[in-house]
């Protein structure tokens, strides 16, 4: 337990199960990922991990939720600006600290290769992207229809 109080601060193990999970998936990315390896980096047995995810599949998904979850926190600054520019330009901001603040979850996100190659990853990702996808949408739309951006080529999305 001691390793757990050095590398999450305040986190709990659960929190700290993620932090440590998508560090090493983006270090060693899906063939590598083991609950082995990142409990041996925790300091718990592998069996301390299943009790807060079922399986490696489980702790995947988690992990894009949580990586989501947390980009999205970040995008929902922008509603404080007042205007369509200034949401748009507090969204820009948020994306950009979104990025340098929490650079590993923004690797998973925007940069790795394969992010955890399986039909069931892919929903994931693409049910939990939506809501962070349509933010952004919905920031251009309001600066296009305030004459802000020039609308170019109309947007057409599902």
């Amino acid at each position: 337990m001691k390793n757990i109080k050095k590398l999450s601060g305040n986190l709990n193990t659960k929190d700290t199960i993620l932090k440590v999970a998508c560090k090493k998936y983006l270090e060693l990315g899906d063939a590598g990922f083991s609950m082995r390896s990142i409990a041996k980096e925790i300091g718990i047995t592998p069996m301390a991990i299943y009790k807060h995810f079922e399986n490696k599949e489980a702790l995947q998904h988690e992990l894009l939720k949580e990586a989501f979850r947390i980009f999205s926190n970040y995008l929902y600054e922008g509603l404080k600006g007042k205007s369509a520019k200034e949401r748009f330009d507090l969204t820009a901001d948020a994306y950009f600290n979104f990025a340098v603040q929490q650079s590993a979850y923004f690797e998973l996100i925007f940069l790795s290769v394969n992010p955890m190659n399986s039909l069931k990853a892919r929903d994931v990702i693409r049910q939990e992207s939506m809501p962070s996808f349509q933010f952004l949408v919905d920031r251009v739309r309001d600066c296009i229809n305030d004459g802000y951006l020039k609308d170019a080529m109309p947007m057409k999305y599902p």
